[in-house]
């Protein structure tokens, strides 16, 4: 959380200890020494950071110190050294930022994150004021990840994916899988609505124009949304007849029909009417008697 009054919260202690921790023993009885560098961070968590059994002590005191400066030095004016600065202090907030843009986080190695966050966070906002206003603002933002939402509406509809995942499903389908269309859409509503309000809204149109449960509306739906894939499917599958004895959800039933339309289909038999049996492929990943699938 961001201290009241929007300060950076400094850390609990300046120390930063070198602790000696003994490796397992080898095959031949022996055992090495790895050197750790063991301190708190910015909001008092506990960390380690192990140098490996080939660092000497004149150089784990030279990372000691370099790691105490990272934590309480005043923010640098190096836009590389600040964002080290960040990463040590708040490892976690800046483990947020890192998975709002995709930027692949290493435990073992964090600073192999580094240029990607400088470009994604840092250099954009260097010019718009001093550095520690700049992770003040980083700070707030990873915490509205957790606690809140962002007004930006790539970042909100990234985090409304997260945090609802079926009805963003919901709303990705019913606005033609188009990503671009869904984008506009919430767009348009955070121009005149709270984030807050904005995702409620969103809900609640999920729940409306999600997929129906009876047979007979989940068809005359799957007709309208997907003509195309319904004038494929129909020769070859009863959809109502499916959805009677069909033990998976809905969203989940379209997805499959959405999948086996891309496939070719080749016929099999014919019956009396003139239409053919199911799709091999149907019948075994629904896991369904093919006697259900037929039309009659």
């Amino acid at each position: 959380m961001v201290p009241k009054g929007g300060a950076v919260a400094r850390p609990r202690s300046n120390r930063v200890w070198i602790k000696r921790r003994r490796n397992p023993s080898k095959q031949d009885g022996t055992q090495t020494v790895s050197l750790t560098l063991q301190y708190r961070d910015g909001k008092g968590n506990e960390r380690f950071r192990s140098l490996g059994p080939q660092t000497t002590e004149e150089q784990a005191e030279k990372a000691r110190q370099q790691l105490q400066y990272e934590l309480t030095g005043p923010w640098s004016d190096d836009p590389q050294l600040f964002a080290r600065q960040f990463l040590r202090r708040y490892e976690d907030d800046f483990r947020a930022l890192c998975d709002l843009r995709r930027i692949e986080f290493h435990q073992e190695v964090p600073e192999g994150s580094l240029p990607r966050f400088i470009e994604e966070f840092v250099k954009p906002q260097w010019q718009e004021g001093p550095p520690h206003l700049l992770a003040d603002k980083m700070l707030k933002c990873a915490d509205a990840l957790e606690n809140g939402w962002l007004p930006v509406p790539d970042d909100f509809l990234w985090q409304f994916q997260r945090r609802y995942p079926k009805e963003y499903d919901l709303l990705l389908d019913y606005v033609g899988a188009n990503l671009t269309n869904l984008l506009e859409h919430v767009s348009r509503l955070l121009i005149f609505g709270s984030p807050e309000h904005v995702a409620d809204d969103l809900r609640e149109l999920a729940h409306e124009k999600g997929w129906s449960s009876d047979p007979d509306e989940f068809v005359r739906q799957f007709s309208q949304r997907h003509p195309e894939e319904f004038a494929l499917l129909s020769p070859w599958i009863d959809i109502e007849r499916k959805m009677k004895t069909a033990t998976r959800s809905p969203v989940e039933i379209v997805k499959a029909l959405l999948e086996h339309a891309k496939r070719p289909q080749t016929s099999s038999s014919s019956d009396d009417e003139g239409r053919t049996d199911a799709h091999p492929s149907v019948v075994s990943e629904w896991q369904v008697e093919p006697s259900y699938l037929h039309r009659k």
